[in-house]
């Protein structure tokens, strides 16, 4: 009997320890500003869709110049336009520079060379919780 009752505190203890193993695997990705950059670079350049909700704050804003006009984008838009291009591989070459960062705050500047042009992205992201999320990119071209 007491062998019974071991064997099944010890599959519980074994099925909750896997649940929140999976859970932090799953959010590890987020874990450093770097982490999430890689995240994003991910997503916009090989069209991967996982995390995109964790990725961006809820007041995110996307601001893109082009021709004297600037064009904003909600988190909304933005998922929903990802979501619609999942997979699709970008033809570019990207780096990435972290400019400035600190406990709460990071900036980097995104490079993603096309063949007949580059687009820069100001890509800013602050600490929530005990991870990083992005709140706001700025698009420009060269």
């Amino acid at each position: 009997m007491r062998t019974c009752i071991k064997s099944i505190i010890a599959a519980i203890i074994v099925i909750t320890s896997s649940a929140f193993a999976n859970a932090a695997t799953t959010d590890k990705n987020l874990n450093t500003a770097e982490s999430t950059i890689h995240e994003y670079i991910d997503g916009i350049t090989l069209g991967r869709t996982e995390n995109l909700e964790e990725l961006f704050t809820e007041n995110f804003k996307r601001n893109t110049a082009g021709k004297g006009v600037v064009h904003s984008h909600t988190k909304a838009q933005i998922i929903n336009f990802l979501k619609q291009n999942k997979n699709l591989k970008q033809n570019c070459k990207t780096q990435y520079n972290v400019i400035e960062q600190s406990a709460q705050f990071a900036l980097a500047q995104i490079e993603m060379k096309y063949p007949d042009f580059t687009k820069v992205e100001y890509v800013q992201l602050c600490r929530e919780g005990n991870g990083w999320k992005i709140n706001q990119v700025t698009t420009t071209y060269r």
